[in-house]
């Protein structure tokens, strides 16, 4: 009996401390990119030895790509599912998913997650887990455009053109180094809402 406490503890705290270092490493490859990330730089952010690095993640980089993936898909869907399911107004719920991604970007201080993760990499499970969290980001506006009176097809479009303007914003910071772009982006999201067709 005591053995298997003591394998539980281990297991809890091997699991808390892999979340530890992956929260540490999504700015690193937010700011790097997945090309740029290399094991050396990820001991430096983590200050873990190489060994420790491969003990969390036997896969490498690649695994630790994959696995900042699905962890921000788990806080993000967590924090839109909470917003969907309140009973405030849709333009409020919009203003919220709005200021939930500012906030996770930093308000377009930090790199598209997506961008950098699949740009030059072949892996299919991170492109499937970006393909899923993409979707999962669609979905969520598009629930918030039906509350609002849209059809489903311009739901869906209005959707897909949020996600495609703040993800472009994001590279486009990333290329002027400036973070006016994303701001502006956001403050003129949030002026449109109630323009929208009913």
């Amino acid at each position: 009996m005591q053995n298997i406490c003591w394998k539980v503890i281990i297991w809890f705290h091997s699991k808390y401390m892999k979340r530890k270092i992956i929260e540490l490493l999504i700015p690193v490859i937010c700011n790097k990119g997945y090309s740029e990330m290399s094991i050396s730089c990820i001991a430096n952010a983590t200050k873990l030895k190489k060994s420790s690095i491969y003990h969390f993640f036997p896969e490498g980089k690649s695994q630790i790509a994959l696995e900042i993936i699905l962890y921000v898909d788990e806080i993000l869907s967590a924090q839109f599912n909470e917003i969907i399911s309140n009973d405030a107004a849709p333009k409020v719920k919009y203003y919220k998913l709005l200021d939930a991604l500012s906030d996770f970007y930093q308000f377009g201080k930090r790199n598209c997650l997506l961008d950098v993760t699949t740009i030059a990499n072949a892996n299919p499970k991170i492109q499937t887990a970006s393909k899923n969290l993409l979707n999962k980001l669609i979905n969520t506006f598009y629930l918030v455009f039906t509350e609002r009176g849209l059809n489903k097809q311009e739901a869906e479009q209005k959707a897909v053109e949020v996600i495609t303007l703040i993800q472009g914003s994001l590279i486009l910071c990333r290329a002027t180094e400036e973070n006016k772009l994303f701001l502006n982006l956001i403050k003129s999201l949030k002026s449109k809402f109630d323009l929208l067709d009913h």
